[in-house]
């Protein structure tokens, strides 16, 4: 495993190097809905930047607070209708960004019961969103088994662990001529 790098406040990386394919991943903080337009901006330039060091068909999965809400509306093959409350403007920004870079959410394609669907409680505990997402490459969605939260984990955080399962099977490609040295 390669030493992991931060990025920023907002974003580290790092991967595990495998054969044939190397496992990326990309940890997220984005700035919180009372920061501008432009800190957004900076996270997704940030986070194209990263993922331009992976290459195109190696594993990707992203994961980490994005402090958007995509809801429960399927879009496409990318978010799937397990997700929680109503989508938002950053929720919107972030489908984009997924659907370009060929993303899928992960934790909103598994039925769970609405208990472990949230991600986020307020501080008051009368709010909980779903705003931390596990996502992956749409080449390797079936490796996502499962994906969801632990809200009894005690982590001292508004915030609680979204877990996912992987079966990630990969088979090198080396194709190529038998020569028999017999003939």
């Amino acid at each position: 495993m390669r030493k992991p790098e931060s990025r920023s406040d907002m974003l580290g990386f790092t991967f595990v190097r495998r054969t044939p394919v190397d496992l990326n991943i990309i940890q997220v903080y984005a700035p919180t809905a009372n920061s501008n337009d432009e800190d957004l901006d900076k996270l997704y330039n940030e986070l194209d930047t990263a993922k331009t060091q992976c290459k195109s068909q190696d594993p990707l999965i992203i994961m980490g607070d994005f402090n958007a809400k995509v809801g429960t509306e399927k879009v496409d093959d990318i978010v799937g209708k397990h997700g929680l409350g109503i989508r938002n403007e950053r929720g919107e920004k972030l489908i984009e960004w997924c659907q370009t870079n060929n993303i899928i959410m992960g934790n909103t394609w598994f039925q769970q019961p609405p208990r472990t669907k949230w991600t986020w409680k307020s501080p008051d505990d009368e709010t909980r969103n779903q705003i931390d997402y596990l996502m992956i490459s749409k080449r390797y969605r079936n490796a996502l088994l499962l994906a969801k939260t632990y809200p009894s984990a005690d982590c001292c955080s508004e915030h609680v662990p979204v877990v996912g399962k992987f079966k990630l099977t990969l088979f090198s490609s080396n194709i190529g001529i038998s020569i028999n040295p017999d003939r």
